[in-house]
């Protein structure tokens, strides 16, 4: 597995998280969005996050609004449009902020409360990356509407980041949150993983952990998403493993119903023991959490 290493490339990060399907597992909450609002006079979109090497596709204005699908780094992937044409595309996300209900995000499995304190009647659990509105802060607890009705959940539990709120999930703390370089998520899109797309006419909440590695060329990557059927992703499985494998980089897919997970690692000749043994381990969580692996190249 000594092979000269290649660079993970941004627009392949971001192709591989367009995914059309519903919540994983592992990325579990419901699948609300955060309505935003241009705060730049002028804002060009683009079709990957990037300035010098990407060509702005169109512009949005100062009050125009967008619905945040996603976050890649220092931008973020959002829509736009009516009447069934929606357009997507990046933005800097330093010019765009909430607009209309502002949405909380879960970073850990919580207990939503009937009253702002530890015994009073549970309503609900969230679990890491569950989006629920915000209504107010209540010394020291928020207060937030949840399944229709209004409910509280410890302020320290909460997290406007909805990325960062991926970190309490069930893969993070297994994968080890010290091995966790950085997450990104996205929610819908077009494109399906490596280039496929999904048949399933449904959203998609796909969050990728990034591995921390000894040098930059060397990066390992977990994407986890379901597919709405498990008969699609086996489908989509089979499609993707027909397909030649990427030169430098270790791909293993795993799958158990209709969950579908992927293990990719850009490996190379300064590929340390350290290195390997985290790979050994995310391959150990990941066989243990969706079965018997498919090796792809």
């Amino acid at each position: 597995m000594k092979n000269k290493g290649t660079r993970w490339l941004t627009a392949l990060l971001a192709a591989a998280l367009l995914l059309t399907a519903v919540p994983c597992a592992y990325a579990q909450g419901a699948p609300a969005l955060q309505e935003m609002e241009i705060t730049a006079k002028r804002l060009k979109v683009r079709h990957h996050p990037g300035v010098d090497d990407v060509p702005a596709v169109t512009e949005l204005k100062r009050g125009d609004r967008v619905t945040l699908l996603g976050i890649s780094g220092k931008w973020s992937y959002v829509k736009w449009g009516k009447g069934g044409h929606d357009e997507q595309g990046y933005v800097f996300s330093r010019h765009i902020k909430p607009a209309g209900a502002l949405l909380y995000f879960a970073t850990e499995e919580v207990n939503v409360r009937s009253e702002a304190n530890s015994s009073s009647r549970i309503l609900g659990v969230l679990q890491a990356g569950e989006a629920v509105k915000f209504i107010k802060k209540a010394k020291g607890w928020v207060q937030v509407e949840y399944n229709g009705a209004s409910g509280f959940v410890y302020g320290k539990y909460l997290t406007k980041n909805r990325a960062k709120s991926y970190l309490g999930s069930r893969l993070a703390q297994e994968l080890g949150r010290n091995n966790i370089k950085d997450i990104e998520y996205m929610h819908g899109g077009r494109a399906g993983i490596h280039g496929l797309q999904s048949s399933a006419d449904k959203p998609v909440l796909a969050v990728a952990y990034g591995l921390k590695t000894a040098y930059r060329e060397n990066l390992m990557r977990v994407m986890v998403y379901e597919y709405a059927t498990e008969a699609e992703a086996v489908q989509v499985r089979r499609a993707v493993l027909a397909q030649e494998g990427t030169p430098g980089w270790h791909t293993v897919y795993f799958q158990k119903g209709n969950t579908v997970c992927t293990l990719d690692w850009s490996y190379g000749e300064r590929t340390t023991d350290r290195e390997e043994r985290l790979y050994q381990h995310a391959f150990d969580t990941l066989s243990a959490a969706y079965g018997e692996f498919i090796p792809k190249n």
